[in-house]
């Protein structure tokens, strides 16, 4: 690459928002290789060896795009999301191409850039450093910004609506044991818990207080817009994790809005009047124990077997 300079770009830093928008817009077309009448490879391409600024920036981006490509696992779009997508892309792409007053989004986009420039004189060291930089930058952005994307996906989308209440058990059992779930209230005391979780559900909640096994706290959060109310005992190396909801929040349809799916097995050993009784899954490394208190369900998990489970949870003060 020729010798970088960063004389180039400072003219055009003087400039209005809507010229400094449009060259960092075909920065992005260059790494996406979309190209049209407004955009020439040749002289992007010249611009990015010759203006420092430029070529860090197709750097970072670049790097993004890979990095996210690499992560994100691809899927198909309905036909009818990616026309919607596609209008969308064309209306704001012809925004852009006519003469308009700065949106709020160019405005920050230019106040970022003024930033840019002051601190130019601390990290454009030398075309080497720079890249080093501007490469592990990337980099990290990128996976941080993977992890956002999932965890918002996550957060706001739940459980699937056709997913059992059993096997979501022993899918947050699993996150606990990987140290995926923090506790929302610490305390050793039933009653407390209890009362503290009853403040979030609708519900009476039931936490029982034994002897051998030591409460640890619990979680409040809500699936596929039901309460739940998750807490945890110890005993000795293991922790018997508790999923606890109203009984007439469940349902045996897979799709039914505002309920929690239970498989007819269990359905129907509950309908007979049993409690206490285990219901394993193929691939979680816990045994579960379905059980019941008046008005609430509960599945309880642990790597104990379903009998200690049953008697450290009934063994009462």
């Amino acid at each position: 690459m020729s010798e970088i300079n960063s004389s180039s770009f400072n003219k055009d830093d003087q400039g209005n928002g809507n010229e400094l928008y449009s060259r960092y817009e075909k920065i992005s077309s260059f790494v996406d290789r979309e190209f049209d009448d407004t955009v020439n490879e040749d002289e992007i391409s010249k611009d990015i060896n010759n203006d420092i600024d430029l070529y860090n920036r197709y750097q970072v981006e670049l790097a993004i795009k890979n990095e996210l490509h690499r992560r994100i696992i691809s899927v198909t779009v309905p036909p009818e999301l990616a026309a919607k997508i596609n209008e969308g892309i064309r209306v704001y792409s012809k925004q852009l191409s006519g003469n308009f007053k700065l949106t709020q989004s160019q405005k920050v986009f230019e106040r970022t850039n003024n930033l840019i420039n002051e601190i130019k004189p601390e990290i454009y060291r030398t075309s080497l450093q720079q890249k080093k930089y501007f490469y592990a930058f990337a980099g990290t952005f990128a996976f941080l910004l993977f992890i956002f994307l999932l965890i918002n996906f996550y957060n706001q989308s739940g459980n699937s609506h056709d997913e059992d209440l059993v096997s979501i058990s022993h899918e947050i059992f699993d996150k606990i044991e990987k140290g995926e779930m923090k506790l929302q209230i610490e305390t050793h005391d039933p009653q407390i818990l209890e009362n503290q979780l009853e403040k979030k559900c609708n519900f009476n909640v039931y936490v029982p207080d034994v002897k051998d096994a030591t409460l640890l706290g619990g979680v409040f959060n809500e699936i596929n817009g039901v309460p739940v109310a998750h807490f945890i005992h110890r005993k000795g190396n293991s922790i018997i994790y508790t999923f606890q909801t109203k009984r007439n929040e469940i349902t045996d349809k897979p799709n039914e809005k505002d309920k929690l799916y239970l498989i007819s097995e269990v359905r129907e050993r509950l309908n007979k009047g049993e409690n206490w009784f285990p219901c394993q899954q193929k691939h979680s490394k816990g045994n579960a124990a379905i059980w019941f208190k008046d008005d609430v369900l509960c599945s309880s998990i642990s790597k104990m077997n379903f009998e200690q489970i049953h008697a450290t949870l009934t063994d009462f003060r």
